[in-house]
């Protein structure tokens, strides 16, 4: 996989993880709407980095 890419990938997840704290935070005070548009987004997030995945490595990746 090409550096770049990895470096995409890299920052993807770390987003996601900052939108985790988001999603506890949301959960805590019900503010369920909020938690779940992050969860979407979180789901589309890790679409994405799956696609790439595959689209880097093959779709017989063991990631994947």
């Amino acid at each position: 996989m090409r550096k770049v890419h990895k470096r995409q990938i890299e920052d993807l997840i770390k987003l996601l993880e900052q939108a985790h704290q988001e999603i506890k935070k949301a959960v805590t005070t019900q503010e369920y709407g909020v938690a779940m548009d992050l969860l979407g987004q979180c789901q589309e997030g890790a679409i994405g980095i799956g696609n790439l995945i595959e689209k880097e490595e093959g779709e017989r990746f063991i990631t994947i």
